[in-house]
C-alpha cells in the first residue's frame, strides 16, 4: 500500500506533467512502513564517447560545467556522470531539473554552450535529450509505485 500517492504531482495540479524533483512516500509492505525518497521529474540525459585517452580531461571539463551549472540557479538538481565498465570511453551524465522548460531555458545560455564546445573537443560523440521519468519501482518491495498512465 502507497501513502502520499498525492505528493508525486505538484499542489496546483493533479497531473503526471507537473513533476516534483523528489517526493517522501510511506510504503506500507507487509505490515511494515518505510520511508522512500521518490524522483520524479524531468532530465537532461546525454551519453558521451570519448575519444580514446582523453576520458580524464573529458571529467575534468565535466566537472567546471557541473559547478557552473549548480549555481547557475536554472532548475538543476545535482547532476551525475557515470563510466560504462565495459567501455570506459562511454560516460552517462542526468541531470533532474524543475522541469523541460528550464531544461531548455539552462541549454540556451551562453555559457552552456561554452561548456559544450570544451567537453565537446574531447568526444566522438554525444546524444543529448530531455527525458522524464514515467514510472517507479522501489527496489525493496519489487512493487511498481508509480507508473504514468
Amino acid at each position: 500500500m502507497l501513502h502520499g500517492q498525492v505528493g508525486l504531482f505538484s499542489s496546483e495540479s493533479t497531473s503526471p506533467k507537473d513533476y516534483h524533483y523528489s517526493e517522501r512516500l510511506s510504503i506500507v509492505n507487509r505490515g511494515r512502513t518505510v520511508e522512500h525518497s521518490v524522483r520524479i521529474g524531468n532530465y537532461s540525459i546525454a551519453v558521451w564517447l570519448i575519444k580514446p585517452g582523453r576520458e580524464a580531461e573529458f571529467v575534468s571539463a565535466w566537472h567546471d560545467f557541473a559547478a557552473w551549472t549548480a549555481h547557475a540557479g536554472m532548475g538543476a538538481f545535482e547532476g551525475t556522470l557515470v563510466q560504462d565498465i565495459d567501455e570506459p570511453r562511454r560516460f552517462f551524465c542526468f541531470w533532474p531539473f524543475e522541469s523541460d522548460e528550464s531544461i531548455r531555458r539552462w541549454r540556451t545560455d551562453p555559457r552552456f554552450r561554452e561548456f559544450m564546445m570544451r567537453m565537446r573537443a574531447y568526444c566522438e560523440n554525444c546524444q543529448p535529450s530531455i527525458s522524464r521519468t514515467v514510472g517507479y519501482v522501489d527496489s525493496r518491495t519489487a512493487e511498481l509505485l508509480w507508473a504514468e498512465q
